[in-house]
C-alpha cells in the first residue's frame, strides 16, 4: 500500500504579465536604435551621422513610451488592489503546495517526489496564512 500525507497548500507564485512584456519591448527597441545608428554610422561616417542620431532618437522614444505604458498598468494594478511586479508582471496565480509528511514545497497536489508519498486533501485551515 502507497504512502499517503496531507496536501496543504502553502501559497502563490506569480507570473508574467502585460507590463513586463512591454518594458521588454521597449528595452529592445532602444538597443535595436543603437545597433543601427553605430552600422548607418559605420557604413557612411560623414553622411550617416543624422540617421544614425535620429535612429538612437527613436529608439529612445520608443523604450520611453513602452516604460511608461508598463508603469500605467502597474499603477491601475495597484489601485485595483491587484499584484503587480516592478520590471516583471504578476498577473496568474499557481498554488504551492506543501507536504504534510516531509514538510517539503511541491508542484503536485497528488505526488511528493522528495518522500515518494500520495497527497490527500488536506484541511484548507491547516494553511499558512498570507
Amino acid at each position: 500500500m502507497a504512502k499517503t500525507a496531507k496536501c496543504i497548500r502553502v501559497g502563490s507564485t506569480y507570473h508574467g504579465g502585460l507590463e513586463g512584456k512591454l518594458s521588454l519591448v521597449g528595452i529592445l527597441l532602444f538597443v535595436l536604435s543603437v545597433l543601427l545608428a553605430t552600422v548607418f554610422f559605420l557604413m557612411t561616417p560623414y553622411e550617416g551621422w543624422l540617421v544614425a542620431l535620429m535612429t538612437l532618437f527613436n529608439g529612445l522614444i520608443a523604450w520611453l513610451l513602452f516604460q511608461a505604458l508598463a508603469e500605467h498598468l502597474r499603477l491601475q494594478k495597484k489601485i485595483a488592489g491587484l499584484p503587480y511586479g516592478g520590471r516583471i508582471s504578476r498577473n496568474f496565480e499557481s498554488p504551492v503546495y506543501r507536504c504534510g509528511e516531509c514538510d517539503r514545497e511541491t508542484d503536485s497536489p497528488y505526488y511528493c517526489y522528495y518522500c515518494r508519498c500520495d497527497l490527500v486533501d488536506g484541511d484548507p485551515s491547516d494553511a499558512e496564512p498570507e
